[in-house]
């Protein structure tokens, strides 16, 4: 499952506000390599506040404290009456943005337990489960890139503009849960597989 923010239009942070730090379905990619676009449904942003910053070297790490859904993604989603999708996804470990200081990228990632994966009433065939069996851990990446400014260590104390995207892939799956794994943007993001409980590979 990618992940953008809705339309591809960028958002605007304001000082003491809150910061999206994970965004909606874009689309996604079935195992037999079939795609389809995100369309109606209930798409709901993750916010959450910065708790706190810190710096490691030439990185600067941000740290957020608990979206108010205490989920990291959740959404119900259908495409023109053909697909759809629903789940939920925890937290990870730790919320926290890391970046080279005065770079205008930043990364995100880990693992992330998928708390719910129901069927919508469109029911089978047309509904695609995750790969992954809900209460396992998946792995995911979310990239966010600054339109007018940098990342420093005093950068949310100011309005800036921002865009985000990513992946969750639901075939990197580990049954426990690890440590958040922090790491600046690797080009490239990995294929999602997708399947159906009854039926075809989706």
């Amino acid at each position: 499952m990618y992940t953008a923010t809705f339309g591809h239009y960028s958002q605007t942070y304001d000082a003491g506000g809150q910061f999206m730090v994970f965004s909606q379905a874009d689309h996604y990619v079935l195992n037999d390599q079939s795609t389809w676009e995100s369309g109606a449904g209930w798409h709901p942003d993750a916010y959450a506040s910065l708790a706190s910053v810190r710096v490691e070297g030439s990185l600067v790490v941000y740290s957020f404290a608990p979206t108010d859904s205490g989920l990291l993604f959740q959404n119900t989603d259908y495409d023109s009456g053909d697909h759809s999708a629903q789940g939920q996804l925890g937290l990870p470990t730790r919320l926290e943005i890391t970046a080279t200081l005065g770079s205008r990228t930043g990364t995100l990632s880990g693992y992330t337990q998928i708390i719910s994966n129901d069927e919508t009433w469109y029911g089978q065939p047309r509904f695609n489960y995750y790969s992954a069996q809900v209460g396992e851990y998946v792995s995911f990446r979310q990239t966010y890139t600054l339109d007018d400014a940098f990342f420093t260590t005093t950068i949310f104390d100011g309005s800036f503009v921002y865009n985000e995207s990513g992946v969750v892939d639901f075939t990197d799956v580990m049954s426990v849960p690890e440590p958040v794994t922090i790491g600046l943007l690797v080009t490239g993001l990995a294929i999602v597989g997708w399947r159906t409980r009854h039926g075809r590979r989706a």
